[in-house]
């Protein structure tokens, strides 16, 4: 008999439940090597397709750590020359980081929030539970009494308390199986109508990106983080597909 006939077919790729770890040490060991490789992903995701990145990661136990303004200097990769090669590296590296900051989250408890500018300045963002929620964790932490805070900084505080920034339960979360069609046909009207708004005030961002204060290196972090939430406050955080 053909060996090659005989041999047994393996079972190919088989998706993974991800799910929290439930064994304490065992998730902080998790915990901090996936947190590395998402700050290296976010690197590379810089060095090679030219953008920007910016990334908060609280413990479950509320410790924060931060991811911003990378130095590349000990990665042995460059930029992307060929622009078409680029766009796409940085469609598949950003949701490739997006979904490692999804399975940090599920698998360690961990609340993450990802922030990505692409090269032409266009904004991209992963949270959970929320990048808002996140970024005013963040600013929470850092908004103390501190030396090292620059003036505008002193206004996270109010920022934080604003009332536009109060979670609030999602508008879309409604249960679509009680509606009616004409009811069906409104909602959907409204969405479509929201999409456009979502669209105008990201492409308003866009045509202000020079005088964002991301591309200073002078500015500080806190003054960083509090840019990215006045930016992206209004924008729909999407799923790591």
């Amino acid at each position: 008999m053909n060996p090659i006939e005989t041999r047994k077919k393996g079972k190919g790729r088989i998706k993974i439940e991800i799910k929290r770890i439930e064994k304490e040490a065992n998730r902080q060991v998790c915990f901090s090597k996936r947190r590395q490789g998402l700050f290296k992903k976010a690197n590379e995701l810089c060095t090679l397709c030219g953008a920007e990145v910016a990334i908060i990661v609280f413990s479950i136990a509320g410790k924060p750590y931060s991811f911003g303004h990378p130095s590349v200097d000990h990665i042995d990769i460059k930029l992307i020359e060929k622009e078409e090669n680029r766009q796409v590296c940085f469609s598949k590296r950003r949701k490739g980081l997006f979904k490692k900051a999804s399975e940090l989250s599920t698998l360690c408890g961990a609340e993450v929030a990802v922030v990505v500018f692409s090269l032409t300045g266009k904004p991209y963002c992963f949270g959970h539970p929320s990048v808002d929620h996140v970024l005013r964790r963040f600013l929470s932490n850092i908004s103390g009494p501190s030396d090292t805070l620059s003036p505008a900084s002193t206004n996270c505080s109010e920022l934080i308390n604003d009332d536009q920034l109060v979670q609030k339960p999602f508008w879309w979360d409604v249960d679509l199986h009680s509606m009616g069609d004409d009811e069906l046909r409104l909602y959907e009207k409204f969405l479509l109508e929201q999409q456009t708004v979502v669209t105008e005030a990201s492409e308003a961002a866009m045509e202000q990106i020079d005088a964002v204060p991301h591309t200073n290196p002078e500015v500080g972090e806190a003054d960083y983080f509090l840019w990215l939430l006045q930016e992206i406050k209004d924008l729909p955080d999407i799923d790591p597909i």
